[in-house]
């Protein structure tokens, strides 16, 4: 187990970038990598890494992580690609919104009056 906070982070950082290079090498999305490092040094694996020693001082770090990914994403879609789903889209969120709200509302109606 890693006692600083700094040494944790290097070796985090450091496991995720040797992962993302292995699941590149397997034709999967570098997040790939840095995820299954999350998942073998956190508390789900081997409990490296643990949130008593990072605590919230990683906070600041999710959210740019996040904007990274959304920018990320966002840099791989064609809006000329899109430009014919648009009715599809629309299509599948109005029976999806709809069937979610019928289930949903069944289910409460089922549940009170039991």
């Amino acid at each position: 187990m890693i006692h600083d906070a700094t040494f944790g982070i290097a070796v985090l950082l450091g496991t995720g970038l040797a992962i993302a290079k292995l699941a590149q090498m397997l034709r999967l999305p570098s997040v790939t990598g840095f995820i299954l490092a999350g998942l073998l040094l956190g508390e789900s694996g081997l409990s490296i890494i643990t949130v008593d020693l990072l605590g919230h001082q990683l906070d600041h770090f999710t959210s740019i992580a996040l904007m990274l990914i959304a920018f990320g994403i966002g840099e791989h879609v064609e809006l000329r690609r899109l430009d014919g789903m648009g009715r599809d889209v629309t299509y599948i969120a109005i029976i999806q919104g709809l069937a979610a709200f019928i289930l949903v509302t069944l289910a409460t109606l089922y549940t009170t009056w039991l």
